[in-house]
């Protein structure tokens, strides 16, 4: 009786990149559910009507003090003292969006126990759909982007045709009544590209938590890649908590930017008032 060898060819879209040198230890693995983050993201904010953006604190909009405690704690969480030699890691996200990603590597589980091996590939399958769901709303979002400098470059080119047409040749009025069209403009395109967002947002959230805590679990039935033995394999699991952080950071700097672009809109209406 024997036992058939099996042959790993990841797929480019979910390959991981590890240029370690022999020494790297499951001990050096993060420890540590993440899920219980992903559970403390706040919701979106709100964008203030045209009034009552006029009246509110722009400092007071943008202010994300608890987006850097989450954001702290995420890193803190996952902190590792890898060794001396160790060269950069490319999570499963990072690769997807490499230009020229390179050529997947052929290895072997054959000296891996069966609970690493079933880890190994269950723990493939959930990131590559956690990966899948995370560039698919990449896309959606540089779409949103390219709208909305689409709908402001539309307003400064209308500006200046303004100038030149009807130029306000030293008028007041007419200089801040053409800055207040202006400004409410591009808070007009803002609201639409912010609303756009949060729908994006919540979808995303939304979609990609079931494949998010099934990562986290079974790292921790896995005990984080403690009895992995080949490189590739520990790579797998640090690569994997290293997504998850990812993904939990790649969010909240999305919610720090639309609280400042609101309190910057916000700056916008004052302005013109």
């Amino acid at each position: 009786m024997f036992m058939k060898t099996r042959l790993y060819s990841l797929p480019l879209v979910i390959l991981i990149v590890v240029f370690w040198g022999n020494s790297l230890c499951a001990q050096q693995l993060a420890h540590v559910s993440l899920s219980p983050y992903f559970d403390q993201l706040p919701a979106s904010p709100e964008f203030p009507d045209s009034a009552e953006l006029a009246k509110a604190n722009p400092d007071k909009l943008e202010n994300h003090d608890d987006l850097n405690s989450l954001e702290i704690s995420v890193t803190s969480a996952i902190k590792t003292n890898p060794p001396p030699d160790e060269g950069k890691v490319t999570t499963v996200f990072e690769n997807a969006l490499l230009k020229n990603p390179p050529t997947a590597p052929v290895f072997t589980l054959k000296n891996e126990t069966p609970a690493i091996k079933h880890a190994y590939d269950s723990l493939l399958a959930a990131l590559k759909d956690m990966q899948a769901v995370k560039v698919e709303y990449s896309q959606n979002f540089r779409w949103l982007e390219d709208v909305y400098s689409k709908r402001v470059r539309t307003v400064n080119e209308n500006l200046q045709k303004m100038q030149l047409e009807n130029p306000c040749s030293g008028n007041s009025e007419c200089q801040s009544e053409r800055l207040r069209m202006t400004n409410n403009a591009i808070t007009a395109a803002t609201r639409s590209k912010i609303t756009g967002e949060e729908y994006l947002l919540f979808i995303y959230l939304a979609r990609v938590k079931a494949d998010f805590v099934q990562v986290d679990n079974i790292l921790a039935i896995s005990k984080y890649g403690d009895e992995a033995r080949s490189k590739e394999a520990k790579g797998l699991f640090l690569g994997a908590q290293r997504d998850e952080a990812l993904l939990l950071t790649d969010v909240v700097e999305r919610l720090k930017l639309e609280r400042i672009t609101i309190s910057n809109c916000a700056r916008l209406a004052q302005n013109t008032r």
